[in-house]
């Protein structure tokens, strides 16, 4: 029987993620990558940051939790030499709905010291014994296999040459026109692009020309315990406005608290002082590598957004949620707010509300030189009133 735990939310918001993602105990299935369709550290450019959340949030309430812990990512297989030390922390990533440090323990143990295949899993449990498990293989291999000699070559036999290596294909680009004939059939949506420093100096003029008609700004992000503001924002944000563009907003962050993201959605109204947005500003956390490290609830994550939200709400200004289709399914619920959905496909099958998709982040469009994200919005799902 499961122990009765103290949580910092109601129970409806349990219940609804619960009822929004599977719980079968045994993931095996789960890949390296498990999100190729877009799951990036930003929409524009690369950041990395590690901030550990510290403080609680919300009252208490009792419930009984039934739900095992969320694996975000995992490796199948390890291949270490001999005398290497063995952290299963550094192959796994998961969370859970209340447990903020669900407890990591191996199903077999891996002795590195001797060179062999050991056939293992990880085990992850929360506070009420609800456990989840992924199968591992550990190769431990010794120094002559990891060294091997060259096989010698018989008298009279001619090798056959070593063919070069297949060069990473790179990503074919997709033109704004191509983008917009996908969704020919439907007159109601509209096209856009998200920017920042990444693009340079775009021409928004040429933008509109190309059928644009909306753009997110990238406003800043918060890195190395400072709010910065991104370098293009205030070029971005006045010349799309004064091009009879609609435009928005997104801001980058780590995992932190809800007073630091309360202060970093206060500092986003200062930055934007009173200018009138079309749009709502995006709250867009993306760092899923090694979760665990932060030690924070499905339910606390989830509070981080909602507090970016209210925040923003009290300076006259409205947020929405950016993510990609595998978070937005296993790890996030909006509660109603808009979401901006990201999933890099010709064709979604995201099932959940969203407003917004960002389709793909290797367009080409006028007046800008290089990729851009390609978006585009179904006005008759987002409500700006």
């Amino acid at each position: 029987m499961n122990k009765t735990k103290i949580v910092s939310v109601m129970l409806l918001f349990a219940l609804t993620l619960s009822a929004c993602r599977n719980n079968t105990a045994d993931t095996s299935d789960i890949s390296d990558t498990p999100d190729t369709s877009a799951d990036i550290s930003d929409i524009s450019g690369t950041e990395t940051e590690l901030t550990v959340y510290t403080e609680s949030m919300a009252t208490t309430e009792q419930v009984n939790d039934t739900t095992a812990p969320v694996l975000l990512s995992a490796r199948n297989s390890v291949r270490l030499n001999v005398g290497d030390i063995f952290d299963a922390n550094e192959y796994i990533s998961y969370i859970d709905d209340y447990d903020s440090s669900p407890k990591l323990s191996l199903e077999t143990e891996v002795d590195t010291t001797v060179a062999g295949t050991y056939e293992t899993a990880i085990i992850v449990t929360d506070a009420s014994g609800n456990r989840t498990r992924k199968s591992l293989t550990v190769r431990v291999v010794g120094e002559d296999e990891s060294k091997s000699s060259p096989t010698p070559t018989p008298e009279g036999f001619t090798p056959t040459p070593t063919p070069s290596p297949t060069p990473t294909p790179v990503p074919e680009t997709l033109s704004f026109d191509e983008f917009k004939s996908r969704f020919a059939s439907d007159p109601s949506v509209e096209f856009g692009i998200d920017v920042s420093k990444w693009q340079g100096d775009v021409d928004y003029g040429a933008v509109k020309a190309a059928g644009c008609t909306f753009v997110i700004v990238k406003i800043g992000t918060y890195h190395k315990g400072e709010f910065v503001i991104d370098a293009k924002f205030e070029e971005n944000l006045t010349n799309a406005k004064a091009a009879g563009l609609k435009v928005g907003g997104y801001f980058y962050t780590p995992v932190t608290s809800e007073e630091v993201i309360r202060d970093n959605a206060d500092k986003i109204c200062e930055a934007l002082a009173g200018r009138t947005l079309d749009l709502p500003v995006a709250y867009d956390m993306e760092q899923w590598d090694r979760f665990q490290q932060y030690k924070i609830s499905l339910i606390e994550l989830n509070e981080l957004f909602y507090s970016f939200c209210e925040q923003l709400e009290q300076h006259g200004y409205s947020g929405m949620l950016y993510n990609s289709k595998n978070k937005l399914e296993t790890v996030w619920d909006a509660k109603g707010r808009p979401v901006w959905l990201a999933h890099y496909s010709k064709e979604t099958d995201y099932s959940g509300d969203y407003f917004m998709w960002q389709a793909s982040n290797v367009g080409r469009i006028d007046g800008i030189n290089g990729d851009v994200d390609l978006n585009v919005m179904y006005p008759g799902r987002y409500d700006n009133g």
